[in-house]
């Protein structure tokens, strides 16, 4: 996995699997989200049924890497089955809803495929959606000239919005650019500056060193936003 060989991790995994021997969280989350990242979603939902059938707790980087690759080729009900199945399982705990909130609604304006009721949908979830959801949902209502709907999620965001948590934000872009998910890191970034949220000095020197690798131009906007709020940059 570390080695960015994660369909070959998956076979070891079947086979492991097969002998009965038990995997750990950290390895399984790691799997699945790996696998998900680099484009194997058959194999990634694979390891996702595994470890609900056997009772392994996701975490916030195994299930939100996981469920923010498959909102963008699965419908929305779909994606709530998914949601639905972790909870029912027992294996919820260690997910931050707000975060996967972020993730889910991100990926469905990626994937052009954005649907209304989508926030209240995973509110009732315990995926709460903070200010940084109902914004980018706002947003891309706001592009497609949805005035109305655009309306409807502000007025939402007043009753319902929580502030962005920037720790857990924080914790959450450090591990994935440690276990080298960059689009992920600088995707969330984006959403993170482009809102003008609340975001450290350490996270921002981490993602320029890291995405400026895969998209300078990305990189230059993370340089230029740090430029705007006079943070200190790290040699």
């Amino acid at each position: 996995i570390v080695g960015k060989k994660t369909h070959s991790a998956f076979f070891v995994f079947n086979d492991v699997k097969e002998l009965g021997v038990e995997i750990g969280p950290n390895v399984c989350n790691s799997l699945v989200a790996g696998l998900a990242s680099d484009g194997y979603i058959d194999s990634a939902k694979k390891v996702f049924n595994e470890m609900c059938v056997r009772g392994i707790s996701f975490s916030t980087l195994g299930f939100g890497v996981f469920i923010g690759r498959f909102c963008r080729v699965l419908e929305f009900e779909k994606i709530l089955g998914l949601i639905d199945e972790v909870k029912n399982r027992g294996v919820f705990s260690g997910i931050n809803g707000s975060i996967v909130a972020v993730l889910i609604v991100d990926g469905l304006c990626l994937a052009f495929r954005l649907a209304s009721r989508v926030l209240n949908e995973l509110r009732v979830r315990d995926c709460k959606p903070d200010f940084m959801a109902y914004r980018i949902v706002a947003e891309a209502f706001q592009v497609q000239g949805q005035l109305v709907e655009t309306e409807k999620v502000l007025k939402r965001k007043s009753k319902f919005g929580v502030s962005p948590r920037a720790n857990d934000y924080r914790e959450f872009i450090l591990n994935l650019v440690s276990e080298k998910w960059i689009q992920e890191a600088k995707e969330l970034g984006e959403v993170i500056t482009g809102g003008n949220f609340p975001i450290e000095e350490d996270v921002l020197n981490d993602l320029i060193g890291s995405v400026s690798a895969i998209d300078p131009d990305s990189a230059v906007l993370f340089f230029k936003f740090m430029s705007e709020k006079d943070l200190l940059f790290f040699l």
